[in-house]
């Protein structure tokens, strides 16, 4: 992403603002918003972020990825983020590329509760890699 990149240069497509939540949450990955901690690089200890007025948006996009992992099953079960709410029309679609992307922004700050969301949708796709009713090929389907 070029660093001259501002938010107001592009039009904003209902498609993209709903997105943005997660958008945000998968920034918080990003290596120009993460300042060097030297600490974090021996060690699973979150790294901190450079503009401490992006606590606020990214623990909000970490809140928003946490209600919708939850939102049909709560506790240790494997499961997808629903990728669009209800509203949408693709009811409850879960695709690979947002939950990979969830994932990443839960090891981006690997608490004991990130790592254990981004576990929780590992497994859930390992389970549709093996769990394929038509073929044993690896691939996970959009169905």
């Amino acid at each position: 992403m070029p660093t001259n990149f501002s938010a107001t240069s592009l039009p904003v497509s209902r498609r993209r603002l709903l997105a943005l939540p997660a958008a945000a949450a998968a920034a918080s990955v990003a290596a120009p918003l993460l300042g060097p901690d030297p600490a974090s690089a021996t060690s699973c200890a979150p790294r901190r972020l450079v503009d401490t007025s992006l606590a606020a948006p990214v623990g909000r996009a970490y809140h928003y990825l946490e209600v919708v992992q939850d939102a049909y099953v709560k506790g240790g079960e494997p499961r997808l983020l629903q990728s669009y709410n209800n509203e949408s029309g693709l009811m409850t679609a879960a695709f690979v590329y947002d939950n990979a992307l969830a994932t990443l922004a839960y090891l981006a700050t690997p608490t004991v509760a990130n790592v254990r969301r981004a576990r929780l949708i590992g497994d859930a796709l390992l389970w549709a890699q093996v769990n394929d009713e038509k073929f044993a090929d690896g691939w996970v389907r959009p169905a």
